[in-house]
């Protein structure tokens, strides 16, 4: 079988990951002190359900998770906590229909005394919380994620000018405004956000679970897709939806195996549309072991979307050592460089140039990207109330 990138054999030791994290957290005693203090928590607030996979719920079950390992208090709100139905509208991503009464948030503020309000999200839920904090004048944070304005444009046809008027409305009265890159705190400024409370919150991977791995040691289901398909093996993934794109990686002439891992509203109609082409495989969701080798076992990870702020996926795609390629938009711009991923305007010379990129290369620029790093930095931004 032809080789189309040099694969990295071994996996970082977990002794450089945690040592680069001891680098980034030369400050952490100093950052935690006041929340080991009082342990008094961290009250979240998410108009995410639970369960959805998406890249705002991957970012903050891993900064969770890394509370849990510090030893802070938090406690997260998703619509399933409020009472009441749960309802919600898919634009690509899910927007839950859920109010929350503003005497419901009194309860929840007194009882539980938080040493801190963070907002994940805008909309419905948030915004109740984020009405309740205005007018009782607490101070909160909020973090823009999403790319609201386009993809509300280009999903139901909402002009830019009102999505952006909508997130200068929503983000105005919070204390900071946590965006994941440069170039999205130069959109955001654009919008008019207040520059004094813009901070640039980067993001993190799984280094340790996302690393290279042996094809010959995939559970069967997964080699299985590597050893009957014909290379290069083209992988995408994510929420299968409008605004990612992913009709144009299918469409691409690059021959090879296209695969795509995710589910979503737009999945039938591809699936549907696709029925007849063998070199397209529809895997719907994975995680665990089978994504991580999905990841390592692609030759290369395609990034159409033109829409999100960042894109975790590739970070995820890069920590496995393999090269990404995607249009030159705001998210892959935030994340890779020439020796890690290729940009271009036609995907098709993206991916081409992206297969010949080294696997090493990705694996070790993902080092740089560290959840405990991102965690410390989400702390040291929140704004405390005690």
């Amino acid at each position: 079988m032809k080789c189309y990138r040099r694969v990295v054999s071994l996996p970082i030791p977990h002794s450089y990951t945690d040592n680069l994290a001891h680098k980034f957290a030369a400050g952490k005693d100093d950052i935690l002190r006041p929340f080991k203090r009082t342990n008094k928590p961290i009250l979240i607030i998410t108009n995410t359900l639970k369960g959805d996979i998406t890249g705002v719920q991957t970012v903050m079950n891993a900064v969770l998770k890394e509370l849990d390992g510090f030893g802070v208090n938090y406690i997260i709100i998703h619509p399933d906590d409020v009472p009441g139905p749960n309802r919600a509208i898919d634009v690509g991503v899910k927007i839950a229909f859920k109010y929350f009464k503003q005497k419901e948030i009194d309860k929840l503020v007194k009882e539980y005394d938080p040493i801190a309000i963070h907002i994940v999200n805008e909309l419905f839920m948030s915004n109740c919380v984020r009405f309740y904090c205005k007018k009782n004048k607490i101070p909160f944070t909020t973090a823009y994620h999403t790319s609201w304005p386009e993809a509300a444009n280009r999903a139901i046809g909402i002009p830019i000018s009102w999505g952006e008027a909508f997130m200068r409305f929503f983000h105005a009265p919070a204390a900071g405004v946590m965006v994941p890159s440069k170039s999205v705190k130069e959109r955001v400024l654009n919008m008019g956000f207040d520059e004094s409370k813009v901070r640039i919150w980067s993001h993190g991977v799984n280094t340790d679970f996302f690393r290279p791995r042996d094809r010959a040691d995939f559970v069967p289901e997964v080699r299985e897709i590597f050893e009957s398909g014909k290379g290069p093996y083209m992988l995408h993934v994510g929420r299968v939806s409008a605004e990612k794109n992913i009709e144009v990686f299918l469409s691409s002439n690059v021959k090879g195996t296209k695969i795509v891992v995710g589910d979503g509203p737009g999945l039938g109609s591809l699936k549907s549309r696709y029925k007849n082409n063998k070199s397209i495989l529809f895997l719907g969701a994975r995680n665990g072991e089978e994504l991580a080798q999905l990841y390592s076992g692609a030759d290369v990870f395609v990034f159409p979307s033109k829409v999100e702020t960042y894109g975790l996926v590739q970070l995820e795609a890069l920590s496995s050592g393999t090269p990404v390629a995607a249009f030159p938009a705001e998210g892959p711009k935030n994340v890779l460089n020439s020796k890690v991923g290729a940009m271009d305007g036609n995907l098709d010379v993206a991916i081409e140039k992206a297969l010949k990129l080294d696997s090493a290369d990705a694996r070790e620029y993902s080092l740089n990207y560290c959840w405990k790093k991102t965690t410390l930095e989400f702390l040291s931004f929140l704004e405390l109330l005690h």
